[in-house]
């Protein structure tokens, strides 16, 4: 299962959509959206997380928030 915090800025946009048919969407404090959904394989989805860009902060799975950071740490070389 796939949980990522969606800043303000995006909220509406990641609620607004069908990402998954066992999608879970939780609003949070501050504007902020929890989404939840299963994928077979981390590598179907870190691309479409790391469009997201600095709105999006990666909950679980901890494979996902790794491979997340060192694709960003990469491009800032």
């Amino acid at each position: 299962m796939v949980r990522l915090l969606i800043e303000p800025t995006l909220a509406n946009y990641v609620s607004e959509k069908v990402w998954h048919p066992k999608q879970k969407i939780v609003k949070r404090p501050g504007g902020l959206v929890e989404l939840a959904l299963p994928v077979a394989d981390i590598r179907d989805i870190e691309s479409w997380v790391l469009s997201l860009g600095e709105f999006v902060r990666v909950i679980a799975p901890k494979e996902l928030r790794d491979a997340v950071r060192m694709r960003h740490r990469k491009a800032i070389r």
